[in-house]
C-alpha cells in the first residue's frame, strides 16, 4: 500500500528532520550546525531531549530549532515518536545527534521520494571521510563505511529490511501507519531494526548511495560498550532477519560472531584440555580469512600495520556482540522456560482467589455514540452530572481485589478518559492481571492506537484484547449506532491497530456486536466482512437488559441460536496458551451458546450462577454489583472505604447471593456462562468430555 502526498509530487516537499538527544553535548552542535547549512528551502529541525543532564538543552536553544523536552527519560524510540508526532513536515528525516549531514543532503533526501511515486522510505549511507587521526575511531568508520560498500556494490540504490535511523527519511502517513518505533525497547537497541521490518511488509526501503552523511564516532571502548548494549537488545530482530537476503546484519556478521565465540569457547575448555587450543586457534584464523575483504579494505585505505591493528578491533567487535547476544539469548531461554513450566500453574491460579477473579469495570458512563440497544443509556444521558471514579480511587479499588484472570474495561466509551492506561497499569501491577479486555466503539483511532501502544508498554505481561464494535455494514450500522461515518472510522482503528498486532504477541483484536432487531438481516455479509476482509474473530452477543429502543429486542432466542449455527463462530478460538490446559477456551466458547439454548428452554440456569463471587462489575460512579443484568447493588466503593474484599462479606451481599441461589435468578447474559462452567465440579465432566474430543479430534485434510 502507498500513502499519497499532499498535493503529489511536483513540488518541493517539507522536511521535518527529527534528532533525539540525550547528553549529546559533545556532538549536538556539530550536528545543528551542519543541518542548518543544507541549500534545502523548506525543512523545520525538532530536537527532542530525553531529560538529559549535560548541556545539550543549551546547545540546541542556540539554534532555530523546535527543542521538544520529555517529561521523564523514556529512550530514544519514545524521543523519536514525540519528534514525528510534531512534525510539520510531509517526510520526517530522522538522524541522531552525532551525526553531520551534508549541505545537500535534504534535498538528495527529497529528491529520492520524488523520484518514484512508491517509494515512502529512504535511507543515507555513511561517508568514507577519515579525518579523525584517533585510531579506535577511525576502525568504527572503515567498519560502519566497508558493511555499507559490502550491501550496496556499487549500486546507486539498494533495498534492505532495516530502517537507517541514523539518517533515514519515511513519510509521515507510512511511519503512522505502522505505529512508529517500539517504545517497549527503551534504552539503545533494536528500535530500527524493529521498525524497519514492520515498514518492509508494506513498502520498500530504498537506501541511496549518493546520500552520505558523516558519523561522529565515540572513542573504541565507549563504541564497544554501546555495542554490548545494544546486541543485547537485538536478539530477536537478530534472529528474525536470519537468512533474508536483505538482512541488515549480513550474514558473514554473523557468521563471523559466531566463529570468535567458539574459538572463545575452545580456549576456555583447552585448559581442560589442551588439543583443543588448536581449534581455537583455527576457528580465530578462520574469522580472519573470511574477512578478507575488510583487511585488504582498511589496507588500501591506510595501511598495512593500521590493517593488522583492525584484526584486533574487529575481534574485540566480534566478541563484545557476541558476549551480548548470548547473555540475551540464554535470559530469554530461561524466561520461555520459566513461564512454559509454570503456565499451567500461573494459568490455574485465579481458582484459589479469594475475590472474584473476573473484573468488569464501567471507566465512564460518557460516550460518543448513541446505541438503540444501549442498556447504560440513563446512566450516558446523566453523565455530565455524574462522578467517576478517579485514578486514585480505582487504585484503591485495585489494591483491595487479589489475583485477576480477567479484566474488562467498559463504558460508556472508555477511551474518552484519558488515563486507561494508568488504569490498566494499576491492575497489572496490584492484581498480575492475566487478560485485560478493552471494548471500544473505534470511533476516536488515533487517540485508541495510542492507549493501546501505551497499555502495552505498561503491561507487557498481560494478554491485552481490545473488541472494536462493528454493528452492521456501513449505512446500518451508522444507524444503529446515531452517528455518521462510525463505521468507517471503527475500521480504520482496526487496521491502524493491525500493526501493532505484529508488534506485540500480547495484543489481540477482535469485533464485536450486539445481535438486535435491526442488524439481524445482516449477520452473513457482516460476518463474512470481518473474517474474510479484516481477518479478525468475531463475538456476536444478544441484545439485554433495559434498552434505549425497546424495539430492537423484537427477536427470539431460538432465532439467536439458530444464527449463530449458521455463523458457526466458536470454530473460530484457538487457545495462544501451549500448556496441558491449552484448548479449554476453545471449549467454553463453543458449550456456552448450547448451555445458553438449554437455560433458555428450561427457564433457568443450567448450573449454579456465581455472579458476585467469582465476577463483579464496578460501575463508574463506584457502585458495586455481581453482574451485568441483576439490579442490585453491594453497596458503593467510596462509603465501602475501597475495601471490596469487606464489602463482598458484609450482610447486604449475604442477601443477594440468597437471592442469586433461592431465586433461580436467570439471564442470557453470554460472560457468565463460561464462568459457571469453570466454578461448578458439577459441570467439569462435560467440559473435559468436550475438551477431550476437541484435542484428539481429525483435522480435515486438504
Amino acid at each position: 500500500m502507498s500513502v499519497e502526498l499532499a498535493e503529489g509530487r511536483d513540488r518541493d516537499l517539507s522536511l521535518s528532520v527529527v534528532i533525539p538527544v540525550y547528553n549529546a553535548h559533545e556532538t549536538l552542535g556539530k550536528t545543528l550546525a551542519a543541518a542548518f547549512a543544507s541549500d534545502y528551502p523548506d525543512f523545520e529541525v525538532i530536537v527532542v531531549d530525553d531529560c538529559s543532564t549535560d548541556q545539550s538543552r543549551e546547545i540546541a536553544g542556540q539554534f532555530p530549532a523546535r527543542l521538544i523536552r520529555q517529561p521523564r527519560n523514556s529512550g530514544v524510540a519514545s524521543a523519536r515518536n514525540k519528534g514525528a508526532e510534531e512534525a510539520k513536515g510531509e517526510i520526517i528525516v530522522f538522524i541522531d545527534s552525532d551525526i553531520v549531514l551534508a549541505p545537500d543532503s535534504l534535498r538528495k533526501f527529497a529528491d529520492a521520494f520524488l523520484s518514484d511515486p512508491e517509494i515512502q522510505v529512504v535511507g543515507g549511507v555513511m561517508a568514507s571521510a577519515l579525518a579523525d587521526k584517533r585510531w579506535g575511531v577511525t576502525f568504527i568508520g572503515l567498519k560502519s563505511v566497508h558493511i555499507l560498500d559490502a550491501r550496496h556494490k556499487g549500486k546507486a540504490q539498494y533495498e534492505s529490511c532495516c530502517f537507517p535511523s541514523y539518517a533515514g527519511a519515511v513519510t509521515k502517513g507510512a511511519f503512522e501507519e505502522v505505529g512508529g518505533f517500539d517504545t517497549s525497547l527503551a534504552g539503545i537497541g533494536g528500535e530500527d531494526y524493529d521498525l524497519g521490518l514492520r515498514l518492509s511488509k508494506h513498502h520498500r526501503i530504498v537506501y541511496f548511495t549518493d546520500i552520505k552523511v558523516g558519523h561522529l564516532y565515540l572513542p573504541l571502548f565507549r563504541k564497544l560498550k554501546q555495542w554490548f548494549k545494544r546486541s543485547r537488545r537485538v536478539l530477536l530482530p537478530f534472529l528474525r532477519t536470519t537468512g533474508r537476503k536483505d538482512n541488515p546484519n549480513g550474514p558473514l556478521e554473523q557468521f563471523s560472531v559466531m566463529l570468535v565465540m567458539l574459538s572463545l569457547l575452545a580456549l576456555i575448555l583447552a585448559s581442560f584440555f589442551p588439543p583443543l587450543l588448536w581449534a581455537s586457534l583455527g576457528t580465530f584464523l578462520l574469522s580472519v580469512v573470511i574477512n578478507y575483504h575488510f583487511y585488504y579494505f582498511v589496507a588500501s585505505q591506510k595501511n598495512m600495520p593500521f590493517a593488522f591493528y583492525s584484526i584486533i578491533c574487529n575481534t574485540l567487535y566480534y566478541l563484545t556482540v557476541g558476549i551480548g547476544i548470548s547473555l540475551a539469548l540464554a535470559r530469554f531461554m530461561a524466561s520461555k522456560f520459566v513461564r512454559t513450566a509454570l503456565s499451567p500453574i500461573d494459568g490455574m491460579r485465579f481458582l484459589l482467589s479469594r475475590t472474584p477473579p473476573y473484573v468488569i469495570l464501567f471507566v465512564t458512563s460518557r460516550c460518543n455514540n448513541r446505541c438503540n440497544y444501549c442498556f447504560n443509556w440513563q446512566r450516558q444521558d446523566e453523565s455530565a452530572k455524574r462522578q467517576e471514579l478517579t485514578l486514585d480511587e480505582i487504585r484503591k479499588v485495585s489494591k483491595s481485589l487479589g489475583h485477576i484472570k480477567y479484566l474488562a474495561i467498559t463504558g460508556g466509551e472508555p477511551t474518552l478518559r484519558d488515563d486507561i492506561p494508568e488504569i490498566c497499569e494499576a491492575f497489572y501491577k496490584n492484581n498480575s492481571a492475566h487478560i485485560i479486555n478493552m471494548h471500544t466503539n473505534g470511533y476516536l483511532p488515533e487517540k485508541i492506537v495510542d492507549i493501546t501502544r501505551e497499555i502495552l508498554v505498561r503491561c507487557p505481561h498481560s494478554f491485552l484484547m481490545v473488541q472494536v464494535t462493528l454493528d452492521g455494514l456501513p449505512e446500518t450500522h451508522d444507524a444503529i449506532r446515531g452517528v455518521k461515518g462510525g463505521f468507517d472510522k471503527a475500521v480504520k482503528t482496526l487496521r491502524h491497530l493491525l500493526p501493532l498486532a505484529d508488534r506485540f504477541p500480547n495484543l489481540g483484536l477482535r469485533v464485536g456486536t450486539t445481535y438486535t432487531a435491526y442488524n439481524r438481516h445482516e449477520m452473513v455479509p457482516l460476518h463474512e466482512f470481518v473474517v474474510n476482509e479484516l481477518e479478525l474473530k468475531h463475538s456476536i452477543n444478544i441484545v439485554r437488559g433495559d434498552v434505549r429502543d425497546p424495539r430492537s429486542k423484537d427477536i427470539t432466542m431460538e432465532e439467536y441460536h439458530e444464527a449463530m449455527k449458521e455463523l458457526r463462530l466458536d470454530e473460530q478460538f484457538k487457545e495462544r496458551d501451549k500448556h496441558a490446559f491449552a484448548g479449554m477456551k476453545e471449549v467454553l466458547m463453543r458449550l456456552a451458546p448450547e448451555e445458553n439454548a438449554r437455560a433458555a428452554k428450561l427457564g433457568r440456569m443450567t448450573y449454579p450462577c456465581v455472579a458476585g463471587k467469582k465476577v463483579i462489575v464496578i460501575g463508574d460512579t463506584g457502585d458495586l454489583y455481581p453482574c451485568e443484568i441483576l439490579n442490585k447493588s453491594f453497596g458503593n466503593v467510596r462509603q465501602g472505604n475501597y475495601n471490596l474484599r469487606k464489602m463482598l462479606k458484609s450482610k447486604e451481599a449475604e442477601k443477594i447471593f440468597s437471592f442469586i441461589r433461592n431465586s433461580n435468578c436467570y439471564c442470557t447474559w453470554e460472560c457468565i456462562l463460561p464462568i459457571n462452567l469453570v466454578f461448578n465440579l458439577k459441570a467439569w465432566p462435560l467440559v473435559f468430555k468436550t475438551w477431550f474430543k476437541l484435542k484428539f479430534k481429525k483435522k480435515p485434510t486438504d
